[in-house]
């Protein structure tokens, strides 16, 4: 559950809350952009310059910029609300890009400040450029300039004139480039220093509750991790101009691709004040613009949106080998975007270190994989705001939110889950069979220079007493590349013929037989058998904790729903107290809409 203020929660207290905002942050950019760097030619020596692509961050949001009051015309007065630099310079502070030197009475320079963005390769497609000048004083340019290079030559320039704000959204097409210049031309105020706060590469596009026809949000999770959780917002704006549709060639839509960054935040103005809370960090996963309509719907999801490719690495550990490294080793695979703290976007709980298995990972999608390993360390899957994934048992929340008569639409509904007498968790072993086996035995095509193939075969094998044998006129096996897993090859061939070549190959190893018991874990004099089948329970004494872990959880029979009043702190897998009298209830999802006030439905298990 997200941190509020006292105010807050009073607020939800009241029969009517007070007005409630919802903001969606799109970057429209590509989610693969090669590394850049940030330079100048004069900045002041209090200057911030590597972290103007990046700004830093605290507790998970953008540190916004000191404004240092400086000796420049008009830009403070005494009353200690800017602070002085200090003696020893900005030591943690961020400031940005300040010019060394100042403007004239007419916003000339003498040397026009200039920031320089390198990236470390070509950038191919942009749809332009978002520009912070100094949000903090008020100030911003009168006149600028884009200029894209790509090495020495110049690719296209775009100058603005008559800027109004302190943030720019240059939009034009920006193709094949690795240098942006942005010149500062003249600034809209006489005797100041130009500043630039923050640079996105890309259109940061900003969508108010005034923008927003349409927007809902979902959590759902499963404390078993019988499910993969699934984190998702939906949202429609309006699109009477064409920005989004794909005829439109002048539109936004040509730049728009799977895996672009949203954020949400959510917020009630409290006094003369809004308080804002994170909402979360999604991925774009699906957006329409019909011809004839007059909105534009997207939808975005978590990170498990790029978890769908199978993971074919597994590979048999006779001394065991930890869910934590497994769990790690996948991720890695993922090749994920990597949060905006430049971290890896997960957390591993070190619970995982506890379990190992002496099992291959089944060929299945990569979210399934760390499905199959939060069950078999007694975890849960989830994200927490900052889009960050989670593999942990499920802790208690900090604050406590309650749905009462005052708050909800009607009474909850209750319904019960069947008894279970026992669950049954099976354990698996493996021995290697008498004699070598062919795994595969098939016919490539194999194109000139070097080919990747993976090869998928049905038996689980020891991976250090396999052989390949490739035939083939001019094919060759590239046996440094070539790596072999418990239920698949990736098979490196390279050819030395000028057109496509047919060989066959032949794999042979020793097959793993797998074989099961059950581990019973008695729970009611009645009921049903609940089975657990987690290839990954190689040992009975792990089997008997799995066991034990579901047997807590599934006496948890009473399932609750009830429309409320939404308050936006509230988690997938909080608990909170619902209906009177109280009862403790352990969220599983929950699912809310905004259209000028939060309303929305929660479901969980009373504990």
């Amino acid at each position: 559950m997200e941190a509020t203020s006292e105010k807050w929660r009073n607020n939800q207290q009241e029969p009517i809350t007070s007005e409630g905002f919802v903001e969606v942050l799109y970057e429209i950019s590509d989610p693969d952009l090669p590394e850049a760097r940030a330079t100048s030619n004069h900045e002041l020596y209090i200057s911030t310059m590597p972290d103007m692509l990046n700004p830093p961050l605290i507790d998970e949001v953008e540190r916004e910029v000191t404004p240092y009051a400086t000796l420049e015309h008009n830009l403070w007065l005494l009353d200690g609300s800017k602070p002085t630099v200090p003696d020893n310079g900005p030591d943690e502070e961020y400031s940005g890009y300040i010019s060394e030197g100042l403007c004239d009475e007419n916003g000339d320079f003498t040397i026009n400040p200039k920031i320089s963005i390198v990236f470390e390769d070509i950038v191919r497609i942009l749809s332009g450029v978002t520009i912070a000048w100094s949000t903090a004083h008020g100030d911003y340019p009168a006149r600028f300039r884009v200029v894209l290079y790509a090495g020495n030559n110049l690719r296209a320039s775009k100058e603005m004139d008559n800027s109004t704000g302190a943030t720019s959204i240059v939009e034009f097409e920006m193709t094949d480039f690795d240098r942006v210049d942005i010149e500062v031309i003249r600034w809209a105020n006489p005797y100041r220093r130009a500043r630039i706060e923050k640079i996105y590469p890309g259109i940061r596009k900003v969508y108010t509750k005034s923008d927003l026809l349409k927007f809902n949000c979902s959590q759902s999770i499963d404390p078993l991790s019988a499910e993969l959780p699934k984190y998702e917002v939906a949202f429609e704006v309006n699109n009477i101009d064409g920005t989004f549709n794909p005829q439109n060639n002048e539109g936004l839509s040509k730049y728009m691709m799977e895996r672009q960054q949203l954020s949400t935040r959510y917020g009630f103005r409290l006094d003369d004040e809004i308080e804002w809370i994170p909402g979360g960090v999604y991925y774009l996963s699906d957006w329409s613009a019909p011809q004839n309509g007059l909105s534009a719907s997207f939808k975005a999801r978590d990170l498990l949106g790029f978890m769908d490719a199978n993971y074919y690495k597994g590979t048999f550990a006779d001394q065991g080998a930890s869910l934590y490294d497994l769990a790690k080793a996948v991720l890695q695979d993922a090749d994920l975007p990597k949060h905006k703290t430049g971290v890896d976007p997960w957390v591993l709980d070190e619970a995982l270190r506890d379990f190992t298995t002496t099992a291959p990972l089944p060929i299945c999608s990569r979210g399934e994989c760390l499905q199959m390993i939060a069950n078999a360390a007694c975890c849960t899957v989830f994200f927490s705001r900052d889009g960050i994934l989670h593999i942990a048992p499920l802790g208690d929340s900090s604050e406590t939110l309650k749905i009462h008569d005052r708050n909800s639409y009607s009474k909850p509904e209750i319904s019960l889950t069947k008894p279970v007498k026992q669950i049954d968790v099976s354990m698996y072993s493996f021995t290697a069979e008498d004699r070598e086996k062919e795994l595969y035995e098939g016919t490539l095509e194999v194109h000139p220079g070097e080919n990747v193939f993976i090869i998928e075969y049905s038996n689980a094998a020891r991976t250090n007493m396999a052989s390949i044998q490739v035939t083939g006129n001019g094919v060759t096996l590239n046996q440094a590349k070539t790596m072999i897993y418990a239920q698949s090859c990736e098979l490196v061939l390279n050819s030395g013929n000028s057109g496509t070549t047919e060989c066959s190959i032949i794999i042979t190893g020793t097959v793993m037989k797998s074989t099961a018991a059950i581990v019973t874990i008695p729970n009611l004099e009645a009921g049903e058998t609940q089975p657990l089948k987690n290839a990954l329970i190689t040992r009975g004494d792990h089997a008997r904790v799995v066991g034990e872990w579901i047997k807590r959880h599934i006496n948890n029979r009473k399932s609750l729903s009830v429309d409320w009043r939404a308050d936006p702190r509230l988690d997938a897998g909080d608990i909170i107290r619902v209906g009177e009298p109280e009862k403790n209830v352990r969220v599983t999802s929950s699912d809310f809409s905004f259209s000028g006030a939060f309303k929305g439905k929660i479901e969980g298990v009373e504990i």
